[in-house]
């Protein structure tokens, strides 16, 4: 036996950094399908039910639900030559450097696209040898940010750098069937399959390579009919016949299971969940058949061609299947969602449902087109099929459905009714490691040691039109404080999410069920906790990872929700419009009086979203009437409080400000103590955000501790 390859990071290649320079913005158009339930109904709401097999279902029931969105198309993706062929799971796209890849499977090469939609360059070239190419059927971005691609008339799998570089190449144990393949730090995934000993049967695998251990996640069968043309016989699926249609998040690989709205999860060696839609089966009419001959997938096209044969014909030898599932495709999309492309007749793609990270249906809008690769949350790559059955990769934008306007991570300033801009763009993230230490773990973003001003600076006045805030409120952000953190320190990218949350309560970590106020869960900031319903939290994600898990100190809160700025605001002095959503912030959309979804706004330099307005955060400190006092080293000031009485606090900080505060308390040096307390009172405006220390590289200064040592470290 052949010792199996295992698939390593390419030498010279490094960790991934995130810096995508796209605003979430589709997030915050979904608070337009938030549902409407009993707020006191849902603290005692049961856990999600399970099956025989301790699957979790998920199950969306309910009509379609539009967004108010509508995506923009805004170039086609063409190289010079104007020659290409793509395929769904060609399309591969890079949001560290804004690329995209397709491959041109009938041109022998890999052509590659800026963010901009232009051409951008070729890699490899027609022949055998070294980063050459027969058939480059399918691309991905490995964990490492390399592209790889796999060559199925060599059955190699090349890596190449964003610069053209071709890195290494290897041949996978795996013989490439396709729709498409992923490759995790020690994994790769795609589909085989295996033909019966009658040959009358084809059965697509899903598997998985990890080692020396092969897997299988899930089969489907394809009953083949003999088809008898030109004097020969040739065995052929029926017309419209299933295929294997899934996308992979991280570890986590979904799938298509049947011909309904079924998507399975696995993860961690076995399948978690089940999510669900209440749409049918698409029962197919002989005229559909006769179209997916002539326009859908299959083989049929080249038959027709060389026997001059007509759609009917094909029909008539093979059959077709009488029902087909809705689901086309789906891809895994920024923040945890998924994107699932719908049909009404099996082939042509109608509607995109967008799924949160627990799973849970957060609506619809139209597409005729397969969303295939992101960029950013609101930028992607679409394939559609033309009449004359080519294959075009657009760029597409969101936008709202009922305006002309850009969507805010163009890096245009918004502007009002009347023109005038209202905010500047917001610098993108610095480029900061982000991670997960589980696959149930909040998303976390490394930063840097710095230093920064603590506390409220001489510019920041009240927001014109508010009541001014009381004195003591104002003297508890004083005096400005010099703050030295001299040590990286890993924070959450999004507060805590009910998603999260929920996940604590399934595995018995949390015992507590907070109610979502009827303003919908999923990726919904959770709210409704106490202190030690927190606690509980924290250290459930500690024993799942090993890790030492906090709430942060107010000076690395503050250092964080600055990203780097000395303005009232992390984009500027004044409130903004699109920005926050508070009581009275500018901007008639986000004036809604509840929560919105985690990463609906912009993000900070540091590429953290949500660190003002939305909900107030829970920090570590027991309550400082001022900075006075304050160490300057970053460190939570909890004992030496007047409030930290018999062991325990009874004024507990919170930072941030929420959906419900005034706008001049959303700012960046605004802190008060929990009221009325104790900190065992659960309130509606409260959230938190988790911290994980990293430990310092003596080789490297401040860097990550030896689980998430940095990948490009001998």
């Amino acid at each position: 036996m052949r010792k199996r390859s295992r698939f390593i990071r390419p030498r010279g290649v490094m960790q991934r950094r995130s810096s995508q320079a796209g605003i979430p913005w589709i997030a915050a158009l979904l608070t337009l399908t938030t549902s409407s339930c009993d707020p006191a109904g849902r603290d005692a709401q049961p856990a999600p039910a399970r099956d025989s097999a301790g699957v979790t279902i998920i199950d969306n029931d309910g009509p379609d639900e539009m967004l108010d969105i509508r995506a923009v198309r805004t170039v086609d993706l063409v190289p010079p030559d104007s020659a290409l062929t793509a395929v769904p799971w060609g399309v591969a796209a890079d949001p560290m450097t804004g690329r995209i890849y397709l491959a041109d499977w009938t041109g022998e090469r890999v052509v590659a696209f800026d963010a901009s939609g232009a051409y951008a360059g070729s890699y490899g070239r027609s022949g055998d040898g070294p980063g050459e190419f027969r058939n480059p059927a399918a691309v991905s971005m490995d964990p490492y940010g390399a592209l790889t691609v796999w060559d199925t008339g060599r059955q190699i799998l090349n890596r190449w750098s964003s610069e053209g570089d071709l890195l290494n190449e290897q041949r996978p144990e795996l013989a490439y069937w396709g729709p498409g393949f992923a490759i995790g730090s020690d994994w790769l995934a795609t589909v085989t399959s295996a033909t019966s000993s009658s040959g009358m049967v084809t059965e697509q695998r899903l598997v998985v390579e990890r080692g020396q251990t092969t897997t299988t996640l899930h089969e489907v069968p394809m009953e083949l009919a003999v088809m008898e043309f030109g004097g020969g016989s040739f065995p052929g699926p029926r017309v419209l016949a299933p295929s294997v249609i899934w996308t992979h998040r991280g570890d986590s690989i979904f799938f298509l299971n049947g011909p309904g709205y079924r998507i399975d999860k696995h993860a961690g060696g076995s399948v978690v969940s089940s999510i669900r839609r209440s749409v049918d089966p698409i029962d197919v009419t002989r005229e559909m058949a006769v179209r997916g001959a002539e326009f859908g997938p299959g083989p049929y096209g080249m038959f027709m061609r060389r026997f001059g044969l007509e759609a009917e014909d094909i029909v008539a030898a093979v059959g077709y299947e009488e029902q087909v599932s809705p689901v086309l495709s789906m891809v895994a999309a920024p923040g945890g969602r998924l994107w699932v492309t719908r049909s009404t007749d099996g082939m042509t793609p109608r509607i995109v449902d967008i799924l949160d990270s627990s799973g849970g249906y957060a609506g619809s809008f139209e597409l005729p087109g397969v969303p295939v690769a992101f960029i950013s949350d609101s930028i992607f790559a679409g394939l559609r099929l033309e009449e004359t059955g080519e294959t075009i990769v657009s760029l597409y934008r969101l936008a709202d459905a009922d305006s002309s306007r850009e969507p805010a991570d163009s890096g245009r300033e918004l502007a009002t009714e009347s023109g005038a801009a209202v905010n500047p763009p917001v610098p993108t993230s610095a480029g900061f490691h982000e991670f997960r230490d589980c696959p149930e773990c909040p998303l976390m973003v490394e930063l840097p040691p710095g230093e920064f001003v603590m506390g409220r600076g001489a510019h920041e006045q009240p927001d014109p039109g508010n009541p001014p805030p009381p004195e003591w409120l104002v003297e508890a952000q004083n005096p400005p404080t010099e703050v030295r953190i001299a040590y990286s320190f890993a924070i959450g990218k999004y507060e805590v999410t009910f998603g999260e949350w929920d996940l604590c309560v399934d595995a018995g970590g949390c015992t507590y069920v907070p109610g979502d106020n009827g303003w919908g869960r999923g990726d919904r900031p959770v709210i409704n906790l106490a202190r030690p319903d927190v606690d509980q939290y924290v250290t459930w994600i500690g024993e799942r990872t090993g890790r030492a898990y906090r709430l942060p100190s107010e000076a690395e809160w503050e250092y964080a929700a600055r990203g780097g700025t000395t303005t009232t605001r992390y984009w500027g002095d004044g409130p903004g419009a699109g920005m926050l959503t508070c009581e009275g912030c500018p901007g008639r959309r986000w004036e809604l009086r509840n929560t919105t979804p985690a990463g609906s706004f912009p993000a900070n330099p540091f590429g953290l979203h949500d660190t003002i307005g939305n909900v107030t955060e829970w920090v570590a400190d027991c309550w400082n009437a001022t900075h006075a006092g304050n160490p300057g080293d970053g460190s939570a000031r909890i004992e030496e409080s007047p409030w930290w009485q018999d062991g325990g606090c009874i004024r507990p900080v919170k930072r941030g400000s929420s959906w419900s505060s005034y706008s001049w308390s959303v700012t960046a040096a605004y802190r008060r103590y929990h009221w009325p307390g104790p900190w065992n009172d659960r309130e509606t405006m409260t959230g938190f955000r988790l911290v994980r220390p990293i430990a310092s590289d003596p080789a490297d200064g401040p860097a990550l501790d030896a689980h998430s040592r940095r990948q490009d470290q001998p």
